[in-house]
């Protein structure tokens, strides 16, 4: 589980479905035309990091949906 400290909405038109990833900057599909960019996350037993730290470490990519 990663909790999530920080995020930014953005406008989303496409049609994933909610909890999907969108992009390699960590925005997830939120339904009814938004998404959010994660920016402050938080591993188990980790430090609160930002996203692009996270990703240096943790695969998570576009397409893939996050529960």
């Amino acid at each position: 589980m990663i909790k999530v400290f920080e995020a930014t909405r953005e406008f989303y038109s496409g049609t994933e479905k909610p909890g999907t990833v969108i992009d390699d900057q960590l925005t997830v599909v939120c339904g009814n035309l938004t998404a959010l960019r994660l920016t402050l996350l938080q591993r188990p037993g980790k430090k609160r990091m930002q996203a692009d730290e996270l990703l240096r470490g943790f695969a998570i990519t576009p397409g893939m949906v996050l529960e």
